[in-house]
């Protein structure tokens, strides 16, 4: 005897429904690892020489030194479009000064730049640190301020600085570093895109006598970008699914 098996209707519609669950689990494995492949993009850093500082303490507090706020104006140039992930910078407390002045409070600030007044953009602060503080000991002391991933575009001016306004008014001066431009002993412009900036009051930043640089690295990470050979993958998934959930 010989049995014919046949199948209804509302089974067709659960092996479908088996079927379409697993091609879905396997178009979502498909996806993830196209979108983790990305194209090969090199990562952007920007980089100067610690090579002193001036002769005298210029950041710091209003008392014993010249500036609240110094920095640094850049501009990513083609190729360099990346996310700015930390800043590096160099400041040495100065000596000759009361124990009680050792220590300056501090944040770091990231502005768009306005071109045309040659200052901080006050409606473009793009990032804001954490209160930072010198160890009140002669010598170079390192800082690396995480930023936290930023976007930033190319051919666009910004400007990066350390700042005391607001955080130890009347307290505290420091030399900080930077790599010498010809006017201070130095050879050619350390970064050609950008200049040292040194100013007092909020925002208050302008331009030096010099073309010598704050010392500074910048690291930028590259801007994942899916791959051409990942992207093709997905549409040719895509079309597959089409074709067995007959959709």
């Amino acid at each position: 005897m010989r049995w014919l098996i046949t199948a209804t209707p509302a089974d067709e519609r659960a092996n479908r429904g088996v079927a379409g669950n697993a091609l879905r689990m396997f178009l979502m494995g498909v996806t993830l690892g196209a979108l983790v492949t990305v194209s090969n993009v090199a990562a952007t850093t920007i980089e100067t020489n610690l090579e002193g500082t001036w002769s005298s303490p210029v950041w710091g507090g209003t008392s014993g030194s010249q500036y609240q706020n110094v920095g640094e104006t850049f501009t990513l140039q083609p190729g360099e479009d990346a996310v700015l992930d930390s800043i590096r910078f160099f400041v040495d407390d100065y000596a000759d000064r009361s124990a009680s002045h050792a220590q300056i409070k501090f944040r770091l600030y990231v502005h768009s730049w306005d071109t045309y007044y040659d200052f901080p953009d006050p409606a473009q602060e793009l990032f804001r640190s954490d209160l930072l503080m010198t160890n009140g000991l002669a010598g170079w002391q390192t800082f690396i301020v995480p930023i936290g991933a930023l976007r930033l575009e190319t051919g666009v001016k910004y400007g990066w600085f350390i700042s005391s306004v607001g955080e130890n008014e009347n307290y505290g001066a420091a030399f900080v570093g930077i790599d010498y431009g010809p006017q201070d002993g130095g050879v050619g412009d350390p970064y050609p895109y950008g200049k040292m900036r040194v100013g007092a009051g909020p925002l208050g930043l302008s331009g030096t006598s010099s073309n010598s640089d704050m010392a500074f690295r910048m690291e930028f990470s590259a801007v994942p970008e899916p791959a051409t050979s990942g992207l093709m993958l997905l549409a040719m998934v895509g079309m597959l699914c089409r074709r067995i959930l007959g959709t």
